[in-house]
């Protein structure tokens, strides 16, 4: 672990700094530079397993999937395991519902460069009760929070990062790399912000841990796990 003696201001600036910190260690995958971007990281395929072979995916019938290209092989094994899946417009109140995808179709129908001739738009309101979100992340902590691109970037709607949004009762699961895992930043965070049930990275499943007592402190810096 390294401590970075340093209190953010902001969720911006987390942004920022791990932006630039993944960028100047080249420790993403195209689309580079991930300025502004959910980044993706080498072996997202393993991460992606280790997510499918978990009993929230096998049991959920319907899924909300994130259009990040690190999400893009979730996508995939959805359409490959028939599953009926929401994927939301950046920045839009609206979502294409893809279902009864032929299965051999699944790696472009994956792709939001070609989805829209899979599937059909739909008002974000039809996402209503699915049991499962699968989304990418700029940075998660040990605790459950989570930064997302942030609005000015692209961000989902906020009725579905919201605890009182359309999907309140959804099991979300972020997927990154283990270099966006910090110790605590729920400092930053407001009390409407929906938590995580799960991340999932290439080396491990990280459910998040009970708190047992106040965020950080701001003057004690966060933590950046290694």
């Amino acid at each position: 672990m390294v401590v970075i003696p340093y209190q953010f201001k902001g969720k911006d600036e987390l942004r920022k700094w791990l932006w630039k910190y993944l960028s100047d260690y080249h420790l993403t995958m195209v689309p580079r530079p991930c300025f502004a971007r959910v980044p993706s990281f080498k072996a997202t395929h393993v991460a992606t397993a280790r997510l499918t072979a978990r009993p929230e995916w096998q049991a959920a019938d319907t899924v909300v999937i994130a259009p990040d290209d690190v999400t893009t092989e979730a996508r995939r094994e959805a359409i490959r395991q028939n599953k009926r899946l929401f994927v939301p417009l950046p920045k839009s109140e609206r979502a294409v519902l893809l279902e009864k995808v032929d299965p051999g179709q699944a790696t472009p129908a994956s792709l939001m460069k070609e989805i829209g001739r899979f599937g059909r738009e739909v008002p974000l309101a039809e996402l209503k009760g699915a049991p499962l979100l699968i989304t990418g992340a700029v940075s998660v902590d040990r605790f459950g929070n989570w930064l997302g691109q942030g609005e000015i970037f692209g961000e989902l709607h906020p009725s579905l990062v919201r605890a009182d949004g359309i999907l309140a009762g959804a099991f979300r699961v972020a997927v990154v790399d283990d270099m966006q895992i910090f110790e605590d930043f729920e400092y930053l965070m407001d009390p409407a912000d929906a938590k995580l049930d799960l991340a999932v990275t290439k080396t491990k499943a990280v459910a998040p841990e009970p708190r047992t007592g106040p965020p950080t402190a701001p003057h004690t810096g966060p933590i950046l796990i290694r």
